[in-house]
């Protein structure tokens, strides 16, 4: 773009800009009013009668009582003396008690701030290695495993602090020493224990007051930081109520008060709208804080009760692909949805399905631990895991009575997911539990959530083995403003979070900074026979389009998918249509098909008769026009499939996708 070329594009983005201020201005206003009038949706208890169920629970609880029970332990071990006990149990019991055998000769955590800002790392390593030794000694009787754990518990005693600025550290911190705390309480002197108990008081409880709305931000969000640092401190104040019995009235009051803010995100399907990560850390510490209060004061006070909660466990299913991958959007990463959780909705559902997906996880090599467990991958774990967590929460919540096999098990194949913030997806699929079945997902619903992109329309496509088109998912969040995600923020500065960066339409992006409007909401109209339709128009309200519409079908046979996008512009448009890929593209010479390959499979894309332009291969790089930063490396490995139109003001672009 020449010098003359740019100064227009600029001056028409400006005028442009100037016209949709006042409609900027109001939807900018509405995401600050959604988070001033917060919707709670259950009655704040009674202080006395938080008082009186904390005096009750105190007298009347016996631990361990944090994340599990002593008849929990107690069902383990009684697996372990059967030679014919569940084998997952006698299998991840191995690898975490491998684990444990490793950390009794590594050195406790140091203080320090991976990224020059957090220590989360460190909170997160001293939670795993706590939850490891601790059920090492549940389960053994090893006095070795309880000295272990006290020197990792007195070093993160004797930091400075444990970083309350970025509170999410402290959170977790916390939830490590009160699993300490609570599972080693017969093992500690008087001493040890209150070294543990006054410095959370000191380091956590006196920072962390819900009441102090302005540094303590968290105690009113919508994110994820809502039930992570509420699920730690308020673990670790039922872990304290002896101790501490007037805090923790006080805290949990506010505790049950307030998180339901967050939860309000992901009714009435359980569709989270953080993504497939988050949702695996925020919906974790919701179980860890309910199931916790279960066991201490016998009720969570209607948490488990409020629409979208027992939905939000079957997440992991849609969200998970055939190849083991998960449908990323947003600032996740194409990683699986194994996690122990998946066992404790599956009892609390009584859905043998969700604990049928968590027994194949492993043995699919989602979960690649040592060789004992798999034989086949030649891995030896020769340092501490973070997956010995996993493996022994996973014991401790899951019903070895539901192991069926996970062929035989029936449950939805195409799911239309809402929240009630405005997100939406599709999902697709051939069947579950086959990595060579045909999948796909598509994204609808608001680009203006937390760790949202501008990815309105985006989809993922696997079949035979392979991810085609994928989302390109996290990028480096140490980019200024990256959390900025208001019209003109700095997130957008990030071509994996624009428009661009996803498999959709680019249209006149001249005309506005974002390539798609950041505050909008694209709905599904329809959604039936394996087909959705969602309209998107308003995704590009500053890019002078009268309606785009975006068709996706699965194909008869689950042979592929076809995407049908329907334009109307209000003046002559240029349109990109984008799809990202590491396969190897051929386009054939009329330009009207193309022919992708990879790891010895191929797909054929071919373009409807109706259709307007051809197919070429762009780099997955910034548009010339785009604002975003240039960083030739990041996406070197992917390509995009591309069909670009000129001086159009109706266009019909129809893909169709079946295996060669």
């Amino acid at each position: 773009m020449n010098i003359v070329s740019r100064m227009v594009a600029i001056a028409l983005a400006t005028l442009n800009f100037i016209g949709f201020m006042p409609r900027i201005v109001v939807d900018t206003a509405r995401v600050g009013i959604n988070y001033i009038t917060l919707q709670r949706d259950l009655p704040l208890i009674a202080l006395e009668q938080m008082q009186e169920d904390i005096a009750t629970a105190v007298t009347q609880t016996q631990r361990p009582f944090v994340l599990a029970t002593g008849e929990d332990f107690a069902r383990v071990r009684a697996h372990l003396a059967d030679p014919s006990g569940d084998d997952f149990i006698h299998n991840a019991t191995s690898y975490v008690l491998e684990q444990a055998a490793c950390l009794l000769s590594t050195e406790p955590v140091r203080y320090y701030f991976a990224d020059g800002r957090r220590l989360l790392e460190v909170s997160r390593e001293t939670l795993n290695r706590i939850i490891t030794l601790g059920f090492a000694w549940q389960v053994t009787g090893n006095e070795r495993y309880a000295q272990r754990a006290w020197q990792e518990l007195a070093q993160v005693c004797s930091f400075p602090n444990w970083n309350h600025r970025h509170f999410l550290d402290t959170a977790e911190m916390a939830l490590a020493v009160a699993v300490g705390y609570d599972w080693f309480y017969d093992a500690f002197t008087t001493e040890q224990k209150d070294l543990l108990a006054n410095t959370i008081y000191r380091f956590a409880f006196a920072r962390g007051n819900p009441r102090r709305v302005l540094s303590n931000w968290w105690s009113w969000s919508q994110t994820n930081w809502n039930h992570v640092c509420f699920g730690g401190l308020g673990i670790a104040s039922m872990a304290l109520a002896h101790r501490f019995p007037a805090h923790a009235a006080d805290f949990l009051q506010q505790a049950f008060y307030s998180m339901p803010i967050a939860m309000a995100q992901f009714r009435p399907h359980g569709a989270y709208v953080e993504g497939n990560s988050y949702w695996d850390y925020g919906a974790s510490y919701l179980v860890y804080f309910i199931s916790t209060a279960r066991n201490f004061l016998g009720s969570d006070y209607g948490l488990s009760q409020l629409p979208g909660f027992y939905e939000l466990g079957y997440f992991a299913l849609h969200f998970s692909t055939p190849t083991w991958g998960a449908f990323n959007a947003g600032d996740n990463r194409n990683s699986p949805l194994w996690t122990p959780i998946n066992f404790w909705f599956a009892r609390e559902n009584q859905a043998p399905m969700l604990a049928a997906f968590q027994r194949i996880s492993y043995h699919a090599g989602m979960v690649r631990p040592s060789s004992p467990l798999f034989p086949a991958t030649g891995i030896r774990v020769t340092v501490p895991s973070t997956l010995s967590r996993q493996f022994a929460l996973s014991c401790l919540w899951l019903d070895p009575s539901m192991n069926e096999d996970f062929a035989s098990l029936e449950f939805p194949t195409s799911v239309h997911l809402q929240s009630d913030v405005g997100e939406e997806f599709v999902f697709m699929r051939e069947r579950f539990g086959d990595p060579f079945a045909a999948y796909v997902g598509i994204k609808g619903g608001n680009n203006n959530t937390n760790h949202g992109d501008l990815d309105i329309g985006n989809f993922i496509f696997e079949s035979q083995g392979i991810r085609w088109f994928h989302d390109l998912g996290r990028a480096d969040r140490n980019t200024s403003g990256f959390f900025n995600n208001l019209v003109l923020g700095g997130r957008w500065r990030n071509y994996r979070k624009r428009a661009e960066g996803h498999n959709t339409l680019v249209i006149n992006p001249h005309l506005a900074m974002e390539d798609q409007y950041p505050f909008a909401v694209a709905r599904f109209t329809s959604f039936e026979n394996n087909t959705a339709v969602l309209d998107m128009t308003h995704a590009y309200m500053r890019h002078g389009v009268q309606s785009v519409t975006r068709e996706l079908q699965m194909l008869p046979d689950y042979t592929g998918i076809r995407i049908t996008d329907h334009i109307v512009c209000r003046m002559d448009s240029e349109i990109f249509w984008f799809a990202h890929t590491r396969a190897d593209i051929e386009i054939a010479p009329d330009g009207r098909s193309a022919v992708l390959r990879q790891d010895g499979r191929s797909i054929t894309a071919t373009l409807g008769e109706d259709s307007l332009g051809v197919f070429t291969v762009m780099n997955a790089e910034p548009l010339p026009q785009s604002r975003a930063r240039r960083n030739p490396d990041e996406n070197r490995d992917y390509t995009k499939l591309t069909v670009h139109l000129q001086g159009v003001r109706e266009a019909v672009i129809c893909v169709t996708i079946t295996n060669s």
